[in-house]
């Protein structure tokens, strides 16, 4: 049965993150499914993934959205995912029919495991429904997963990615949060299954230009969990050699993670002024925060899209990016030149925020990224299938 606009009325969304009365983490799923809800009246419901090993698992209400919790049985690591798969399974099932969630018209799993290999397993319950599944990273097949990764990397690249494919390969389409992430995929998953790239949109209500006083320094604003990959480090030395040349700025980093004492090393004591760091800021308050720097750089080099980069842009603050990540697809070729640089080189960081620092850029939002505009296409493209 085709399924239109106006006869979608109950989506469902199973997902291991999404947020809560006490934390924001998955708060771009939360703008995705509202976006849908404001769009098409249809009813939301968040089947919200937790593990074993979590003591939060609760019952909650999130603007109108029932959040209802499952417990999905693993051993912990990623050793042998899917190990209990039948028995996650046959509980899923038991908790859709406790729910009465029976008349669902679309079921979107974000992440491979567990939600889309658990989702996937619904077909014989629910035939009729679309089946939707989105991938937020580079590692769709989540080989990084687990502190033993490297002692059972082989055989999850045998097991583990080839039944992931078969899964995969079942649903109606394939999303990526951007082209780059859909070129990780295997041919055979998008060969029989449509792959459908939906970035991830800005909600300008909530970021966007406002009048706000600016410190005296040319101000530089990072907001990424320190680890590795999002290379605060290159950035942070980047900083102290255009100190030295004299320049007047100041960064602002907001995130914890394994790094950040790593990196607060590398700042000579004279210098200790300049680097503000800050654990947490409220989602709520974030538009404050892109609107208050002169400058928003996170050279990370495993960016499947970057979120970050499209709220900084909305609110006219130019941004610097690596090069070869997902935001690069929405960028025209002055912005690529001036915005973009080489991963993990110090001098061509250097070299780009010192442009910035002398000259007043400003880019022009690209409209295609405004929220409204994102999932109005990709509603016009599901209804079809």
């Amino acid at each position: 049965m085709e399924l239109g606009v106006k006869q979608m009325k109950h989506y469902l969304v199973i997902t291991p993150f999404f947020p809560s009365e006490d934390s924001f983490r998955g708060s771009y799923v939360y703008d995705q499914v509202n976006e849908i809800r404001k769009q098409t009246g249809t009813k939301i419901t968040v089947i919200r993934l937790y593990s074993f090993l979590d003591k939060n698992a609760h019952l909650y209400n999130y603007d109108g959205i029932d959040c209802i919790p499952f417990v999905v049985y693993d051993i912990p690591s990623f050793i042998f995912p899917g190990l209990f798969h039948k028995i996650n399974l046959s509980r899923l099932e038991t908790l859709l029919k406790q729910y009465q969630l029976s008349g669902i018209d679309v079921i979107h799993a974000h992440v491979n495991y567990p939600a889309a290999h658990l989702a996937i397993g619904l077909k014989k319950l629910l035939p009729k429904a679309k089946y939707l599944v989105q991938h937020h990273g580079f590692d769709v097949y989540q080989q990084k997963n687990g502190r033993l990764r490297f002692v059972f990397n082989k055989i999850q690249n045998k097991l583990f990615k080839k039944r992931s494919s078969k899964l995969l390969s079942q649903f109606d389409v394939n999303i990526g949060v951007s082209q780059k992430v859909l070129d990780q995929l295997s041919h055979f998953v998008t060969n029989t299954s449509i792959p459908l790239v939906l970035y991830n949109g800005v909600d300008t209500s909530k970021f966007h230009e406002v009048k706000v006083d600016k410190e005296e320094d040319f101000t530089i604003g990072c907001i990424a969990n320190f680890w590795k990959i999002k290379d605060q480090k290159t950035l942070i030395l980047s900083a102290i050699e255009l100190l030295k040349e004299g320049l007047k700025i100041r960064l602002k980093f907001i995130g914890s993670g394994p790094t950040l004492i790593e990196c607060k090393k590398l700042i000579p004591q004279d210098l200790e002024a300049h680097f503000e760091f800050m654990d947490e800021v409220a989602h709520h308050d974030l538009n404050t925060f892109y609107n208050q720097i002169n400058l928003f750089v996170l050279p990370s080099y495993y960016e499947a899209f970057g979120c970050v980069y499209a709220e900084s842009w909305a609110t006219n603050t130019p941004f610097i990016a690596v090069k070869g990540q997902g935001i690069e697809e929405v960028l025209n070729d002055e912005m690529k030149e001036l915005s973009l640089v080489e991963v993990e080189d110090v001098l061509d960081l250097s070299s780009k925020i010192r442009h910035f620092y002398t000259h007043n850029v400003a880019f022009e939002f690209n409209p295609h990224l405004k929220i409204e505009n994102t999932i109005r296409n990709y509603i016009e493209k599901i209804e079809n299938i």
